[in-house]
């Protein structure tokens, strides 16, 4: 099918997106006594399907089919119809489809129309009323397919532009954050410096602990010394006092002995 004709065959199918299924039925035969002739009904495939593909039903789920392009799911049980595939097809919410064909349409080269002349205008003419007055002359190359591949156009022109916004955006995002994990490197390499210059004088001052420590204990043990010397030497003076004072002591205690016998 060339891409006109499909294109105009989409157009329709989307006017006509309401139509899910199309059922014709035959008129029933005339009742004769109890017999009544069982209406016969015909089922028409709608044309959308050959976009779709029904899966496979689970037990316990829904009956689904997927969008051929996109990927995207959606319920197909005989009940729902297919207006929705319609419209995900034909209304352009399937922006791989509606690439696809516009891509197709733009691959096929588009007779220039040739412009009409316009007559020349002579001395004493109004150019309005001439233009109004010249004959308008329609390109057969111009078809109702023009709006829609204008309507695509201006869609993949507003798509790239968001696009790029979003990527604009997501780069501006990128650099931000390659500039906070340098500066999370810098500060972690810092921290880094930082703590083992800290470890380093915590082990320091543990070593200027312990030599204090034991330059207390030693200042302690030379004051004890130097106070138990005091004493020995005073205990060493009351003991040669005392030393000296004994053969007198000694002397009036035999005398008392002495005294107390003759009486």
């Amino acid at each position: 099918m060339s891409s006109p004709d499909h294109i105009e065959q989409a157009i329709e199918m989307i006017i006509d997106s309401d139509r899910n299924v199309v059922d014709s039925y035959e008129t029933p035969a005339p009742i004769e006594g109890s017999t009544v002739e069982k209406q016969q009904r015909k089922r028409y495939r709608s044309e959308v399907w050959k976009h779709f593909t029904q899966l496979d039903k689970r037990a316990g789920q829904r009956e689904e089919c997927r969008c051929n392009y996109c990927g995207q799911l959606y319920a197909c049980s005989s009940r729902s119809g297919t207006g929705h595939l319609n419209r995900h097809i034909f209304e352009g919410r399937c922006q791989k489809y509606k690439a696809m064909q516009f891509n197709l349409q733009t691959s096929t080269p588009t007779p220039t129309p040739t412009p009409t002349p316009t007559p020349p205008l002579h001395e004493g003419e109004d150019h309005d009323n001439l233009l109004r007055s010249a004959p308008v002359k329609v390109s057969p190359t111009h078809t109702p397919n023009d709006s829609f591949h204008k309507e695509n156009l201006e869609h993949m022109e507003l798509q790239l532009a968001r696009m790029k916004d979003e990527n604009a955006r997501l780069q501006k995002e990128n650099d931000d954050t390659r500039v906070q994990k340098e500066s999370l490197e810098k500060l972690l390499v810092n921290m880094a410096s930082e703590a083992a210059r800290l470890s380093e004088e915590n082990s320091k001052l543990k070593e200027d602990y312990a030599k204090l420590q034991e330059e207390k204990e030693r200042s302690v043990t030379r004051e004890e010394f130097t106070r138990l010397e005091a004493q020995v030497s005073k205990l060493r003076e009351e003991f040669e006092k005392d030393l000296r004072g004994f053969p007198a002591t000694v002397a009036m205690a035999l005398g008392q002995i002495h005294k107390n016998r003759q009486t």
